[in-house]
């Protein structure tokens, strides 16, 4: 007997294991664990045997406790708080109060409980058969005492939002105009709204909540009308194709339209359908040349790369096109002519392109060109050029090749994108492409391709001077 006796104290020594706890509290705090007093903190701490998991309770007269369970060993900081009081009174009298979640306990049928509490932030909840559930916050400061009266309904009050006046909605038999509240009780019911709104049916479930807050869906039909020419064209309206002239009702909101017919350019906006809209359109006939044709029959084709707004284009607009052209035969392929052509170009231009910047003057002819400019002259002609400001006397050469004339505060750029797209030039905003010959300083400079709202392209390019800078969005 004496042997089983100590082997079940040894197996009891080996299961519950003890181990140090130290608890940091302030001078003169009491000390319990698991219901049992520890002792009084004399100076700083105080240190004892104990098993996990355990309870910790921390008291000083004066002070709110301190309780928490414990799952390890080591050194516990117990910060006391002073006390602040609650005092609560509620109806109807059988009434369950929580305080954070945790169930008060109260006598008998006492409609009012006071409390002592710590400072800050408390939730509190009441509940009663038969009544909506009602929920406030509190906010207590040391030693402040706070009265809250809490009275329970039977009834909801429901909250109708809406972000414009509605009038003659009906909710559980009764007329209303939006935005307003009601006295309802808990269930599921149906809001009708006049047929104009797309959502004309819409279905609420109340709680039992003192208060509930719902936004109504407001969005309306609207009008959308179409006119122009030509008037066989279509028009597509997010992903539906629609034949022209057209009047449709579409709910508000913002659409992107496409209008396109054979034998123009498509025209492409954003309607934003707050209201009724009408939009009238002009598309643009395609004189179109087949500018793959023309580079082939020309010699232009063999040795040189041909550009129109910075791009090889197989169709061309009948229009004046910013026409580069670069030598395939170069190292770097050197551009040897840029002006304005339609495109119906045989072979290079004859004449030599002079490029100058903002705040320069270019005699030539006996006419002068004041920058930002590119003036076609007559090989091995002389021109001269000053600045406005006189800083340059006037400096004169012969035309044999193309030469820009520029400033490293006053550099030249050209920016391309094959459809028309927002540029922003170190996040400043400079216009849409295409853009011929900006002015802007030598050096590193961001440039972002915007359409839509939405950034294409974002890159950091090197702007030198001496030469006509071309930037273009990739394909």
């Amino acid at each position: 007997m004496k042997f089983i006796r100590l082997f079940f104290l040894t197996f009891m020594m080996i299961t519950l294991s003890v181990y140090s706890l130290t608890v940091e509290a302030p001078k003169g705090s009491i000390v319990f664990y698991n219901g049992k007093l520890i002792g009084t903190v004399k100076e700083k701490s105080i240190s004892f045997e104990a098993t996990f998991p355990g309870e910790l309770k921390v008291t000083k007269p004066g002070y709110v406790p301190f309780e928490k369970i414990i799952t390890e060993d080591g050194t516990i900081t117990v910060n006391l708080q002073l006390p602040a009081f609650l005092n609560i009174s509620f109806d109807p009298p059988n009434s369950i109060i929580y305080i954070d979640n945790e169930q008060i306990s109260r006598e008998g049928d006492s409609t009012n409980i006071s409390l002592q509490i710590s400072p800050g932030i408390h939730e509190i909840k009441v509940v009663a058969p038969d009544f909506m559930q009602k929920t406030v916050k509190v906010e207590l400061s040391p030693y402040e005492k706070k009265f809250v009266e809490i009275s329970l309904k039977r009834t909801v009050t429901m909250k109708l939002n809406s972000d414009k006046p509605v009038k003659g909605a009906i909710l559980n038999n009764t007329i209303l105009d939006l935005p307003t509240q009601v006295e309802i009780l808990p269930g599921k019911y149906k809001l009708y709204l006049p047929n104009s709104f797309v959502k004309s049916i819409q279905e609420i479930e109340v709680p039992a909540l003192d208060e509930y807050s719902i936004n109504i869906d407001t969005t309306e039909y609207r009008k959308l009308s179409l006119n122009g020419k030509p008037e066989k064209a279509y028009v597509k309206i997010g992903n539906e194709i629609f034949k022209l002239p057209l009047e449709s009702i579409l709910p508000e909101g913002t659409y992107s339209v496409e209008i396109f017919a054979d034998g123009f350019f498509p025209y492409r906006t954003v309607v934003d359908l707050k209201n009724d809209y009408t939009l009238f359109y002009s598309l643009q006939p395609k004189q179109e040349l087949n500018a793959t044709e023309l580079l082939l029959n020309s010699s232009l084709y063999e040795s040189y790369e041909v550009l129109f707004d910075g791009y090889e284009r197989k169709f061309l607009e009948k229009k004046p096109w910013l026409t580069s052209i670069r030598d395939k035969k170069s190292e770097n392929m050197e551009l040897v002519w840029v002006g304005f052509s339609d495109g119906s170009l045989k072979g290079l231009p004859s004449t030599v392109p002079i490029i100058i910047t903002s705040k320069i003057n270019l005699y030539y002819d006996n006419v002068v060109f004041q920058g930002p400019a590119i003036v076609q002259v007559e090989k091995e002609s002389a021109v001269r050029f000053t600045d406005t400001k006189g800083i340059l006397e006037g400096k004169e050469f012969i035309a044999n090749s193309l030469t820009v004339i520029d400033e490293t505060n006053r550099c030249l750029v050209n920016i391309y994108a094959e459809q028309i797209s927002d540029v922003y030039w170190d996040n400043v905003f400079i216009g849409r492409t295409p853009i011929y010959l900006f002015v802007t300083t030598a050096g590193e400079h961001k440039v972002s391709f915007v359409k839509n709202g939405v950034t294409i392209e974002t890159k950091t390019i090197n702007v030198q001077p001496g030469v006509l800078n071309e930037i273009k969005l990739q394909r």
